[in-house]
């Protein structure tokens, strides 16, 4: 009786030790599918927003083109006191 009782006890021990490194490998996957997910959230929100702001600015007004002129040299405008 003594046998069976050390023989399961080792079967508990053994059988504990698998159940807690089914839970870490649980856990890893949890966290690297929970970041994989919030980086795709993020990406796909930011995506969004920068799409969405740029369609604004093409409706608001267009952007002047100034001309081009190489023979002209660069003037300043600002002088130093």
């Amino acid at each position: 009786m003594m046998q069976s009782t050390k023989k399961d006890q080792k079967k508990l021990a053994k059988r504990g030790e698998w159940v807690k490194e089914l839970a870490e490998q649980k856990k890893a996957i949890w966290t690297a599918l929970g970041f994989g997910l919030g980086l795709t959230v993020a990406g796909i929100v930011t995506f969004q927003l920068v799409r969405r702001r740029l369609l604004q600015q093409v409706d608001e007004e267009p952007a002047i083109q100034l001309p081009y002129d190489a023979g002209r040299q660069p003037s300043v405008t600002s002088t130093v006191p």
